[in-house]
């Protein structure tokens, strides 16, 4: 399940850098990136992260609250992928310590965590206006 989840991870990165929009799964996470505006917590990312540690401590500290607040439900999952997409978009660009690689790194490790199965996507084959949420 392991290389699954990373090449899973590796493949949302790169759909989303390449506007590659024809999965279910890259659909949602534009429209929740277009429902909801992720840019005051990506902005703290950018302002109180300096270094790949801090922004590990910050990336894992934020998942570890999430999912012991509201659990590996299938809907934060699906957040939380678009909010990494949306994250590095930030990132990339302002950061010279950043790389896209780190990300991927860090959502591998949380989703593992979460026993996350690639392959069990509740919204395989659905569309549709932040639904899911």
């Amino acid at each position: 399940m392991d290389r699954e989840i990373k090449k899973f991870c590796i493949t949302c990165f790169t759909d989303w850098k390449n506007d590659n929009f024809t999965s279910s799964l890259m659909q949602m996470c534009k429209e929740i990136c277009e429902c909801y505006d992720f840019h005051s917590i990506t902005e703290l990312f950018y302002t109180t992260t300096t270094s790949n540690e801090t922004f590990k401590c910050a990336y894992q500290l934020m998942c570890d609250k999430l999912f012991q607040q509201f659990g590996a439900k299938p809907q934060y999952i699906l957040t939380l992928i678009a909010f990494s997409l949306q994250l590095d978009v930030r990132m990339q660009p302002l950061c010279s310590w950043y790389q896209t690689d780190l990300l991927i790194n860090l959502l591998h490790n949380v989703l593992q965590k979460v026993d996350f199965n690639p392959r069990n996507l509740p919204w395989n084959n659905r569309r549709g206006n932040c639904s899911l949420l």
